[in-house]
C-alpha cells in the first residue's frame, strides 16, 4: 500500500487536477499580466506603498497553492486505508466544481470536511457510482452550522431512518374567534444539541434542509414515545416564545407534537458527504 502522502500528492498532481485548475490559473495570470502592463495596482497600507501587479499575482498563486496542499493532506488522510487498486479518477463533473468550491471554504472546517469527503468518495470504486453531481451544489448552499447539524443528525441515523421529535408553536385566540395562527413550525432543539453557534436559527436551518430535499417535516404525525417531547416542551426557547404571547390579551401560546426526518435523498447525501462517526471499541 502506498504512503498516504504519496496518494494525496498523486491526486493533486494528476493530469485531471491540472486540467481542471491549469486553464483557469493560466487565464488569470495572463489577465493580470496584461493589467500590469497597463497600470500599477495600488494597495493601501500604513506606508501607502505601491505594489505592482506581479507581486499581487504571486501572493494569489501562493494562497492557491497553500489551499491545494491542504486538499492534498485531507485526501491523503481519507484515502490512507484504501487499497491503491480501489482508487480511481473521479468524474470531471463532480471533481471540477468540488475542487473549485473547496478553495472558498478553507476557513470553515465543517464545510471543508464535507467537500473532502465527497472528493474522496468520488475516487473510490465502491462509492463512485453513488456520488450525485448535485451534492456539490447542496454543500454550496449550506452554512457551517448547517453542516454541523447534518453531521449530528447523521450520527444518530441507523442507516435506514433518522427521525427526530419536533413541536409546532401555535397562537390561539383567547376569545371565541375560531382559528389558529402558526408561529414556529416543527421547532427542534437539534441546533443546541449539535452545539451550533447560531442554534436559535434552527427553524431557518430546517427550512433550508427541506428546500434542498434533505428532510421532511410534519405537525400531523408524531413519535409514539411522549417522553421524547418533554425536553422540547420545557426548553427555555419554547417557554420564552409562549410567554411572549400569553402576556398579550388576545393570544395565548399552544404547542403541537410533530416530527422531522432525513429523506432517502438526505440519507444518501450524508452517507457520501459526511465522515462516518468513529467506532468506539470497548475492551471487556
Amino acid at each position: 500500500m502506498r504512503d498516504a502522502s504519496e496518494i494525496g500528492k498523486a491526486i493533486i498532481d494528476s493530469e485531471l487536477t491540472n486540467s481542471l485548475l491549469g486553464p483557469a490559473a493560466k487565464a488569470t495570470g495572463q489577465n493580470m499580466s496584461l493589467r500590469a502592463r497597463e497600470k500599477r495596482v495600488r494597495l493601501w497600507d500604513r506606508e501607502k506603498k505601491v505594489i505592482d501587479a506581479e507581486t499581487a499575482r504571486q501572493v494569489y498563486f501562493l494562497e492557491q497553492q497553500n489551499k491545494l496542499n491542504e486538499v492534498e493532506r485531507l485526501l491523503a488522510q481519507k484515502l490512507e486505508h484504501v487499497a491503491p487498486e480501489n482508487i480511481v479518477d473521479p468524474e470531471v463533473y463532480v471533481a471540477a466544481p468540488a475542487l473549485q468550491a473547496i478553495s472558498y471554504s478553507m476557513d470553515s472546517e465543517d464545510l471543508r470536511e464535507m467537500y473532502a469527503e465527497l472528493l474522496s468518495k468520488s475516487m473510490q470504486t465502491s462509492f463512485k457510482d453513488s456520488v450525485h453531481p448535485s451534492y456539490v451544489e447542496i454543500i454550496k448552499q449550506l452554512c457551517p452550522d448547517e453542516a454541523k447539524l447534518l453531521r449530528y443528525m447523521n450520527a444518530r441515523a441507523d442507516g435506514i431512518v433518522a427521525v427526530f421529535p419536533a413541536i409546532s408553536i401555535m397562537l390561539k385566540p383567547e376569545n371565541p374567534t375560531p382559528g389558529i395562527i402558526p408561529f414556529a413550525y416543527c421547532w427542534s432543539s437539534l441546533g443546541f444539541l449539535a452545539q451550533c453557534e447560531q442554534a436559535e436559527n434552527i427553524v431557518v436551518f430546517l427550512d433550508n434542509f427541506e428546500r434542498l430535499g434533505l428532510i421532511n417535516r410534519s405537525d400531523v404525525q408524531h413519535l409514539l414515545n411522549d417522553s421524547l417531547y418533554t425536553p422540547l416542551f420545557e426548553h427555555h426557547i419554547v417557554t420564552a416564545m409562549k410567554n411572549s404571547y400569553t402576556m398579550d390579551d388576545c393570544f395565548c401560546g399552544d404547542t403541537k407534537k410533530g416530527m422531522l426526518e432525513l429523506t432517502k435523498f438526505g440519507l444518501a447525501f450524508c452517507k457520501t458527504c459526511i465522515s462516518p462517526p468513529p467506532v468506539v471499541v470497548t475492551h471487556i
